[in-house]
């Protein structure tokens, strides 16, 4: 629960250490780090965080709230370009 802690104060850094440092990341522990850096910025890292999510973790399945997430960073982004990242994880969801 450090993770989500660090994540909602915006300690960023230290909630990206405790990520890496994971032995075993869940849906849960992506979607933590995901939301801190779309809540708190930046918030291109929440997108690099989804991509690495579906190339590295491939038991890991996103559900709606981490769409919601994402999507949500792109706004903070402003480039339509990353709706790229999202567009063929979206059809198969």
């Amino acid at each position: 629960m450090y993770l989500k802690l660090y994540a909602n104060v915006s300690f960023m850094k230290k909630a990206c250490y405790l990520f890496e440092s994971m032995p075993e990341r869940t849906l849960i522990s992506w979607t933590i780090l995901m939301s801190g850096y779309a809540k708190h910025g930046p918030g291109k890292e929440a997108l690099a965080l989804f991509k690495d999510m579906l190339s590295a973790d491939k038991t890991v399945c996103p559900d709606s709230y981490v769409y919601a997430v994402v999507l949500g960073s792109c706004g903070l982004v402003g480039k339509r370009g990353n709706w790229d990242l999202t567009e063929g994880s979206m059809a198969k969801f």
